[in-house]
């Protein structure tokens, strides 16, 4: 998320200039001095909406996260996992890197149907010189999901 918005902070600004010069060269100014300084800020405001309108859908995290304790920045760590739910081939998912550098697993459970699951993953690290390089998979995790309530009956007036 972070990044995200470092990257609209250095996109915004120059979007912004180009929409400005681009509307100050077809005269359109609202200064005595024929400066665009209004306008900049009309594209300045305009760009920063249209950047949150295309990035609102990457903001949106779904839940839960299946997580494991994060792998030590002193030992080797991994750049992915496997995960692996209900014994179906195992899905790639990058490590988090944590803010004191350590690595662990993040892996979005919102996709899983209604019922009881059972998890493993394997710690992945991809080496440039010695390829990939699987550790030993975990215990399983067991977690069941609700479901959703049943359809209301007996709906009636109360006094």
């Amino acid at each position: 998320m972070n990044q995200l918005i470092a990257g609209l902070m250095v996109v915004i600004p120059p979007i912004a200039y180009a929409i400005s010069r681009g509307l100050a060269k077809k005269g359109v100014s609202t200064s005595q001095t024929g400066h665009a300084a209004p306008v900049i800020l009309l594209a300045i405001l305009f760009a920063s909406f249209l950047a949150i309108l295309l990035t609102a859908p990457m903001m949106v995290r779904a839940a839960p996260y299946l997580i494991c304790d994060p792998y030590p920045t002193t030992g080797s760590q991994p750049t992915e996992f496997g995960v692996t739910v209900d014994g179906a081939a195992a899905v790639t998912s990058a490590a988090q890197t944590l803010t004191d550098g350590s690595r662990r697993l993040h892996y979005d459970l919102a996709g899983v149907a209604t019922g009881g699951h059972s998890v493993t993953y394997k710690p992945v690290l991809v080496d440039p010189y010695w390829g990939r390089l699987e550790g030993p998979a975990s215990d399983p995790f067991a977690f069941t999901k609700p479901g959703a309530p049943a359809k209301g009956t007996g709906t009636a007036l109360a006094p």
